[in-house]
């Protein structure tokens, strides 16, 4: 009897040593977040309200662009700007602080990037150490030289279906709201790129329920980011609005999965599929790391879904953006499309070996881009406290790289506002610091798809001048709107007329 009241004195006492151990653990931390609170307070901060601090400027509009570009001039290395009266972000437009943070490869996302988790799961986009280095070697081949080439007749292919429908349109005398076909253009090849889907999203008639969704599943992500109230998933998910993540996320889940199941059952069959090409699914389904072991469906499932998140709104975002700036400046249009009708000699395809020849066309879609970068903002979370001039910014804390302001800073670019393509001509890009233009990101935790996007810019673009001219609608206002993505409140209106 002795011998069993010692043991439950024991175990009571290792129960109650153990709570106690966790209770002084969470103390520390919240001592040490307390501490940290009060000395982002003593940091460079714009004025900001008691209780909202910088809530009311911090939004998608025209006017935080303006607020940022503002307090950048103020606060050049750093800035401090509080989401309430205890939460804050640190922003940067400086190049060597941005720099300084994207060669930090060891920093994770910070808590808003997990609001995507039951969407894209554990992906390259949100995860971090271990993990992400191994599924970035296993995915790097599916973004060869060799294996985009193959994608060229998709890029021709679905271009010319967006042509077509674009010539129903032209000469009317109305501008036509390109952003919802630009949308419905780029689901289609990475539909086709991904899965080898015969899609025809263009016509809404296949991939509008896996458009729908991913749309759906965008916007509320964005609606949750800016809302303080949803920070904790155990509220969010007990929402409407949480409710319908989880169901448009199981929309994509299910979409994405059956085709993987489809997928594997078919090399069963055969090694070598009857395809035109080898696609990214293949190239998942194949990959092995080096102890031979390969990605399971789930991990297959969420690279997937991430490639579509990260590839589709984005990829539309920056046409959009080229064609608009294309529009506003016609003289810059019309080099492109003799530049154009020089190499494609009378042909209406593009070949991979067509890409290499239009410079100038290039030029003015990384000029586009420094303007109107289709993502403006990236963000890490310190995993180590990091000092900038003296002062320190410390370990957890949220830090925002803010690539619009600084691709518009006059102190990094000469006249900053003009566009001016040449700025991407040999002899001026030679000596550019890589950190000084970040559409891509740059860095080891870069955009694996950029070489892909590029391409498939080159041949829609390509496609669009040799059938039309481009004319924006002075009606019509263009305002940014900084989601994701870079959008337009209201869309982007062109006035198309045949060549």
């Amino acid at each position: 009897m002795d011998v069993a009241y010692s043991l439950f004195g024991g175990v009571l006492l290792l129960l109650v040593l153990t709570r106690l151990s966790f209770i002084i653990r969470k103390v520390r931390a919240w001592i040490t977040w307390c501490a940290d609170v009060k000395h982002l307070r003593s940091l460079p901060s714009p004025p900001k309200r008691w209780i909202l601090g910088h809530m009311l400027e911090l939004g998608p509009t025209e006017h935080t662009l303006s607020f940022l570009q503002k307090f950048h001039k103020e606060f050049p290395k750093y800035c401090v700007y509080w989401i309430g009266p205890v939460l804050a972000e640190v922003r940067t437009a400086n190049v060597e602080t941005m720099k300084r943070l994207m060669l930090r490869p060891g920093d994770p996302k910070p808590t808003i990037y997990g609001f995507l988790y039951k969407w894209i799961g554990d992906g390259l986009l949100t995860t971090s150490g271990a993990k992400w280095i191994r599924h970035r070697k296993m995915l790097t081949p599916a973004f060869h030289f060799d294996i985009l080439k193959q994608y060229i007749p998709v890029y021709n292919e679905v271009s010319y279906k967006l042509v077509e429908i674009w010539s129903g349109l032209a000469d009317s005398g109305e501008s036509v709201e390109i952003t919802e076909y630009l949308h419905s253009y780029t689901l289609d090849v990475l539909l086709r790129c991904m899965y080898s889907s015969n899609s025809n999203c263009l016509e809404k008639k296949d991939g509008m329920d896996y458009l729908k969704a991913v749309k759906r599943l965008t916007d509320l992500f964005l609606a949750r980011a800016y809302n303080p109230l949803y920070v904790f998933d155990w509220m969010y998910f007990n929402t409407p609005a949480g409710r319908q993540f989880l169901h448009y996320s199981d929309v994509v889940h299910k979409f994405s999965e059956g085709v993987i199941v489809q997928r594997r059952e078919e090399l069963l069959k055969t090694s070598k599929p009857a395809k035109k090409y080898v696609d990214f699914l293949d190239i998942l389904l194949s990959a092995k790391d080096e102890n031979g072991e390969g990605l399971t469906d789930t991990e297959i499932r969420e690279e997937v879904d991430t490639f579509m998140f990260e590839g589709h709104d984005t990829t539309a975002s920056g046409l959009s953006w080229v064609l608009y700036c294309l529009a506003m400046y016609k003289e810059h249009q019309e080099m492109c499309r003799k530049e154009i009708r020089e190499v494609l000699a009378g042909r209406d395809y593009i070949t991979w070996e067509d890409l290499s020849k239009l410079s100038y066309t290039t030029m003015c879609i990384k000029e586009s881009w420094r303007l109107y970068p289709p993502v403006p903002y990236i963000a890490k979370e310190l995993s180590e406290d990091m000092i900038i001039d003296g002062d320190r910014i410390p370990k957890g804390t949220w830090f925002t790289m803010d690539i619009i302001t600084m691709h518009h800073d006059p102190l990094v670019w000469d006249n900053a506002e003009e566009f001016d393509p040449t700025r991407f001509n040999a002899e001026n890009s030679k000596n550019r610091d890589p950190f000084m233009y970040l559409p891509f990101s740059a860095g080891p935790r870069n955009c694996i798809g950029q070489h892909f996007a590029m391409d498939e810019l080159k041949v829609t673009v390509t496609h669009i001048l040799n059938k039309f001219h481009l004319e924006v609608d002075k009606e019509h206002n263009v305002e940014r709107y900084t989601i994701a993505v870079l959008d337009a409140r209201a869309g982007i209106k062109i006035k198309l007329s045949l060549v």
